[in-house]
């Protein structure tokens, strides 16, 4: 199958994304609820979220799909 959404290529050790998750590979669909296709899409829809409060993504894994909150602290 094709999914649409912005391919995750490098997490930087201890970030945020490292902590919630995050790895090479997988592929984020949504930002909250907004679909994201492109690396544009992503940067537009993270300006409407707030990583201290928390931000919901769709992720895509070899292993399937689920949610994954990044927090920063």
């Amino acid at each position: 199958e094709n999914y649409a959404g912005v391919l995750i290529t490098k997490v930087r050790p201890n970030s945020p994304a490292d902590l919630a998750g995050l790895r090479e590979g997988m592929l984020i669909m949504r930002v909250g609820k907004r679909k994201v296709a492109s690396v544009n899409e992503f940067v537009e829809a993270m300006k409407d979220q707030s990583v201290s409060k928390g931000v919901m993504l769709h992720i895509r894994t070899p292993n399937g799909s689920h949610f994954v909150v990044v927090q920063a602290d």
